[in-house]
């Protein structure tokens, strides 16, 4: 398992870049729309569990967040949106924000057009009461922040078990995998040791390749999210406060 790229090309382009481009041309609109909906099916978790902590019962949580994405969507607001707004999680959560504030059910019904859907909200590998149930008391922001923590970091942790599948070397990851949680400082090696057949040294070895390799990962996974590379720093920063002391997603 090789070590970080020391040059990745985070910034040639991110799906966030190609959106705040969109005014170039019917061509550019075009990647702009894809560029979206693929951040949009990244997002939505996020979006839905905001509005279950806002109150919002199932049924109508799903219909606002579809509701929200239809709006998303629509090439009209695309090209309003402002080049200065650097993170699409903040500019998402504003115009969220915004859309619960003045929505209303004929309104969204109309929207809707009789039901169609647009995105898939129960494909998700993430559990809606484990993350609810994180932290109780936190506000409907805080928890759109944990779902959109937890969603990168759980995309992260994909890539990096299919990469070690590639390998031959998934048996390596699901007994490691527990070491890439922030927290863990408790290595208890020996375990891994007799189950893997390596010495404490060699699993040492593999964790630290391991968490390089997730750090580089999660990186590429949050730079598709912003423009340039303060923003990506600012974001991650953001990221490793909201998880620490989190379990790594299984």
């Amino acid at each position: 398992m090789g070590g970080p790229d020391p040059s990745p090309p985070y910034f040639v382009t991110t799906r966030w870049s190609v959106i705040l481009a969109s005014q170039g041309g019917r061509s550019a609109e075009e990647k702009s729309a894809v560029a979206l909906r693929e951040l949009c099916q990244i997002y939505w978790q996020p979006i839905y569990l905001y509005l279950r902590r806002r109150g919002y019962q199932v049924a109508d949580a799903e219909d606002l967040t579809q509701g929200f994405f239809v709006m998303i969507l629509d090439s009209q607001f695309i090209a309003k949106v402002e080049k200065q707004r650097g993170r699409f999680r903040a500019f998402l959560l504003t115009s969220l924000q915004n859309f619960v504030r003045n929505a209303n059910a004929e309104r969204l019904t109309q929207k809707r057009g009789g039901g169609k859907q647009f995105l898939s909200l129960h494909d998700s590998d993430l559990s809606e009461s484990d993350i609810l149930a994180q932290n109780p008391q936190a506000s409907a922001d805080e928890i759109f922040d944990l779902g959109w923590a937890m969603k990168l970091s759980h995309r992260a942790l994909a890539r990096l078990r299919e990469e070690c599948q590639r390998k031959g070397r998934e048996r390596v990851f699901l007994e490691l995998q527990v070491f890439l949680a922030p927290d863990e400082t408790a290595w208890e090696s020996s375990v891994a040791s007799r189950r893997l057949g390596l010495n404490d040294g060699q699993i040492r070895m593999l964790v630290l390749r391991l968490r390089q390799r997730y750090r580089v990962l999660l990186r590429e996974e949050v730079a598709e999210t912003v423009a340039d590379s303060g923003e990506l720093e600012n974001e991650l920063r953001h990221l490793q406060r909201i998880v620490a002391g989190q379990p790594v997603p299984s």
